[in-house]
C-alpha cells in the first residue's frame, strides 16, 4: 500500500477565489455561490512531452522494469504515470491518487524582482 503525501500546488491569486467558492465535501462539485466563478480542476503538462501522442496508455498503476544486482529484468516499484504501449519509456506522475493537494497561493510581485 503506498502511503498518501501532501504537495502544494501554486495558482495565481485571482484563481484562490474561484477555488474557495465550493461546496466542501460534495460531489459533483458545487459552487456555494452560483453568480460568482468557481473551480474544481486543473490540468498541468506533462514533461517531457510523449514522441507519439497515439502511441502512449495510461495513467495507471505499472510497474516498470529494473535490473537487479545479477543482471536479471524484474519488475520495480509501483509507479502511477502513462506509459509507451510497448513499454519502452514511461512518465511518472507528480500526484498519484490519493494525493491530498494544497493551495500554495502566489504572493511577490513580479516588479520587485527587479530592484536589487
Amino acid at each position: 500500500m503506498i502511503k498518501a503525501k501532501e504537495k502544494p500546488i501554486t495558482f495565481n491569486t485571482e484563481l484562490i477565489p474561484a477555488i474557495l467558492n465550493l461546496k466542501p465535501d460534495v460531489w459533483p462539485p458545487e459552487p456555494i455561490d452560483p453568480g460568482k466563478p468557481w473551480k474544481y480542476m486543473t490540468r498541468r503538462v506533462i514533461k517531457p512531452q510523449p514522441l507519439d501522442e497515439n502511441r502512449f496508455e495510461g495513467p495507471y498503476w505499472y510497474e516498470p522494469a529494473v535490473i537487479n544486482k545479477e543482471g536479471e529484468i524484474e519488475p520495480g516499484k509501483p509507479v502511477f504515470g502513462i506509459s509507451a504501449i510497448d513499454g519502452e519509456w514511461g512518465i511518472k506522475c507528480p500526484y498519484p491518487p490519493g494525493t491530498r493537494l494544497w493551495v500554495k497561493e502566489t504572493w511577490r510581485s513580479r516588479w520587485r524582482l527587479f530592484l536589487h
